[in-house]
């Protein structure tokens, strides 16, 4: 998927990685967080992204795996090559990735935030923060409970960007520009069909590609797309989300 029209939002990011700020980027699913952040995290490889739904083993893995392939002195005198490094326990891991993280060269990007908050990875993230690394960015899909957490590690006062659904305007310049790309529908009911894509995805970019997708799919035409089901299924998806 690409970035449209998220130019001010885009800048804020690259900006906060840039000054080393810790912050939170919040919105709902399908908005483009995620998609925003890997884009701004090219360009900077100071960040270590933690990019699999997280747990406390996944975060020492993600964390001590990126170390590894920086070639972090600490991590490649623990470990003399990937096999090691992805069988070794977490305590180990835990223990080589902090001696490298004591440089306090590093952030940490936690995407996406576990929300509710579980006890041991908020304790495995603080334990993190108290070794070294110089700040916290996460994804998350409300605000309250996440920013309350994240203040409570950030010494500095924490900034947040919220990643809004496009409003009408751009959401029709966006569908415009995929089905130009990409040249979907071409059944008869399409304009049908997109009438409801821009009901139901509510400006959402994630859910405007969903759908569309959906409308070529075999399950759900022949010459006309079947609008109920497509509907009806990306409702289901959207209950369950």
């Amino acid at each position: 998927m690409f970035i449209y029209d998220r130019e001010p939002e885009r800048q804020r990011i690259r900006e906060l990685l840039l000054a080393k700020r810790s912050f939170l980027i919040h919105g709902p699913v399908g908005v483009g967080k995620s998609l925003l952040l890997r884009h701004a995290l090219h360009e900077i490889p100071s960040i270590l992204h933690c990019g699999e739904y997280p747990s406390e083993d996944v975060l020492y893995r993600s964390v001590a795996h990126q170390l590894w392939m920086r070639r972090e002195h600490s991590m490649v005198a623990a470990f003399r090559g990937e096999n090691e490094l992805d069988s070794a326990e977490s305590s180990r891991l835990r223990h080589a990735g902090f001696e490298a993280l004591r440089t306090g060269a590093y952030g940490v990007a936690i995407d996406p935030l576990p929300q509710p908050l579980p006890n041991n990875f908020t304790a495995a993230v603080g334990d993190i923060f108290a070794h070294g690394i110089a700040h916290l960015v996460t994804v998350a899909r409300s605000c309250g409970e996440s920013f309350r957490w994240m203040s409570s590690l950030a010494k500095d006062i924490l900034d947040v960007v919220e990643i809004t659904n496009f409003p009408p305007s751009t959401t029709v310049r966006f569908m415009d520009k995929l089905l130009e790309r990409r040249a979907l529908l071409s059944a008869e009911n399409s304009s049908e069909f997109i009438g409801k894509v821009m009901e139901l995805a509510d400006g959402n970019p994630g859910a405007i590609v969903a759908l569309l997708e959906m409308g070529n799919y075999p399950k759900y035409r022949s010459e006309l797309i079947n609008v109920g089901a497509v509907c009806g299924d990306f409702l289901d998806w959207k209950r369950a989300h």
